[in-house]
């Protein structure tokens, strides 16, 4: 239990800190929990705001999921043994029926009680003496007031009520479970399974989604000023406004692993569905599996207008004609799950779960093993730099090659996760997407550096993509999170080197206009001060700009940062010529150095 005292920008612990807490309510100046967990189960009471609790549970039998007020008396929903109430404040309990019911939601009006059970909605207009079920049968979750009307949330949608519960219409949302349902501001709000908040203005008649909140997303594409995320519960979404907001597309009914996008068609690839194809923009999609024999697709790469399926099992598909017809391309491979496909000039490089990398040079015809030096052969990602190829592997982290895979390094020092799912390229730039977050390498992958500041919760991040000088990382769990490019690569490692000591170089050119280059160093060393597990062991490095007055101007740097050396640079163009100051502090570190900005 917590509570918020400031509208839920700050919440304290309020006890009962062993429970599941299902249900709240007020009955005077008592405050009741529905409650379960590995101890004591049932309603809990609390008189003074939270600070102490006592059992309530005197008749009562089982979790308590759900309450109701009605004039005296507090009614209780349980899991599978009906509903209970109580006249006096919970000192005794007396059952109300429907035994052996799941009560997932109660509500009441003037009139009547209801119950939102796993097999429908259920009334009572004598306080729970006898109750007969409404038309509505489905699992109900949730049921509230809106207006004269009631609403409820079910395993197949939204339902209103214009006439206390006795009969309820369907509005809309059929195709979703919605466990919570809300009226605000003349609005419905209904929460659902994994597709987050649909919002409704016309009283359900119609229903818009809010975002993409809890979901997995299993990649990106872009296509002109739109981006396209693949999730693994509603299939495509789309921004197109830079990821500020999210619309279900409708192509919803499988996860999507891959999207491809090859002159103005896009192609999606689906868990259990086979490959999609769309020439309007993603408005409507139409299957185009004609020869492709295994119907989970994890990858796509094209060269030219030829298309290339990678699927699980089935080995590697080929299209000439924009996927009307594919035919299987797999002599050579000894492993048929193809998780990931990546084409650099006229050859193709393929990653298999177990079988490490195969390369063709004559479109797929024939393809060979380049395995030698790569130590885990679940392969999850392949990406190119220049000369340089990087595989992300399953559990030996990241693996270079600076001849077409004849041969790979293991390429992991700073890497506090060996599970690599994604690699994106920008330029000198290599950010891998790890079950630890996201890792920068400014160096062709010798040292890579945590860049995940900004998460609340560090989460595992299947893909990349950059666009519109924002990086996407999209994760599992936890949706699509943006960061300015420009701020996640200031900062550059410029030397495998490990320094003996703390150091901070003047800045270069001083003087300068616009812009100038200031170098630190951090030592294989840290002080307890500042040393923060939460990072690894690694403490925070701070590196601030201040003008002649000693106001703090501008954050270079503030992140954990491994041992190295680094250069980060500054921009002087929004200021005025004049004296000003930079300063590093970390691990008990502090010093500081005067630069000259003239125009």
């Amino acid at each position: 239990m917590y509570l918020s005292t400031n509208n839920g920008e700050t919440w304290s612990a309020r006890g009962l800190s062993n429970k599941m807490v299902y249900a709240l309510t007020f009955n005077d100046n008592t405050i009741f929990a529905g409650t379960g967990g590995l101890f004591e189960t049932g309603v809990f009471a609390s008189t003074d705001n939270g600070n102490s609790w006592y059992i309530a549970n005197n008749g009562i039998i089982g979790i308590v999921h759900s309450f109701a007020v009605s004039g005296n008396i507090l009614f209780a929903g349980t899991y599978g043994d009906g509903i209970f109430s109580t006249t006096n404040n919970g000192l005794n309990w007396t059952s109300k029926g429907l035994t052996s019911n799941w009560i997932y939601a109660m509500h009441s009006t003037t009139n009547s009680i209801l119950a939102g059970t796993g097999n429908g909605i259920y009334f009572s207009t004598n306080s729970g003496m006898n109750w007969t079920i409404s038309n509505l049968t489905s699992s109900v979750y949730d049921i509230k007031q809106s207006g004269t009307n009631l609403i409820a949330g079910t395993s197949s949608g939204f339902y209103v009520s214009t006439n206390n519960g006795l009969n309820w219409t369907a509005k809309g949302l059929s195709n979703y479970i919605i466990y919570s349902v809300i009226s605000f501001n003349s609005n419905l709000y209904s929460a659902s399974d994994y597709r987050g908040i649909f919002i409704s203005t016309n009283n359900g008649d119609n229903w818009v989604t809010c975002g993409i909140a809890n979901q997995s997303i299993l990649t990106f594409a872009i296509n002109g000023s739109n981006i396209y995320a693949g999730t693994y519960h509603v299939g495509i979404s789309v921004s197109t406004n830079d990821g500020n907001s999210w619309i279900e597309n409708s192509l919803n009914d499988f996860p999507v692993k891959t999207i491809n996008v090859v002159g103005t068609n896009i192609y999606a690839g689906t868990y259990d569905g086979g490959v999609f194809k769309s020439t309007n923009n993603g408005v409507s999609w139409s299957t185009v599996n004609s020869g492709i024999t295994n119907n989970t697709i994890l990858s796509f790469a094209s060269i030219g207008l030829n298309i290339f399926a990678g699927t699980y099992g089935g080995g590697i598909f080929y299209s000439t004609n924009n996927g009307s017809n594919w035919i299987a391309v797999n002599n050579g491979l000894t492993n048929l799950n193809i998780n990931s496909l990546v084409a650099n000039g006229s050859d193709l490089y393929t990653g298999t779960l177990g079988g490490g990398i195969f390369r063709t040079t004559n479109n797929g015809i024939n393809w060979f093993a380049i395995n030698s030096g790569l130590l885990d052969l679940d392969v999850r990602c392949i990406a190119f730099q220049g000369v340089n190829i990087y595989v992300g592997t399953m559990n030996g982290g990241i693996f270079r090659s600076s001849n077409n895979g004849a041969n790979w390094i293991s390429q992991n020092n700073g890497l506090t996760n060996l599970k690599v799912m994604n690699l994106l390229v920008s330029g000198n730039n290599i950010f891998a997407g790890t079950y630890a977050g996201v890792f920068l390498s400014t160096n062709n992958g010798a040292n890579w550096i945590n860049k995940n500041q900004g998460f609340n919760y560090v989460p595992y991040i299947y893909s990349l993509i950059i666009y519109n000088n924002n990086i996407y990382a999209g994760t599992s769990g936890y949706s699509v999170h943006r960061r300015s490019l420009s701020e996640i690569i200031g900062i550059q490692n410029v030397s495998t080197e490990i320094p003996s000591s703390y150091s901070l170089s003047q800045n270069y050119p001083n003087p300068f206009n616009p812009e100038t280059k200031i170098r630190f160093t951090i030592p294989n060393c840290h002080s307890s001060e500042s040393w923060n597990p939460g990072n690894n062991g690694v403490g925070i490095v701070r590196l601030t700009v201040y003008d002649a007055l000693g106001r703090e101007i501008e954050t270079l740097v503030n992140e954990s940062l491994q041992p190295g050396t680094y250069e980060v640079t500054f921009d002087g163009s929004r200021y005025n010529s004049g004296v000003y100051f930079y300063r590093l502090v970390t691990d008990g570190f502090t010093e500081a150095k005067r630069m000259l900005l003239i125009k």
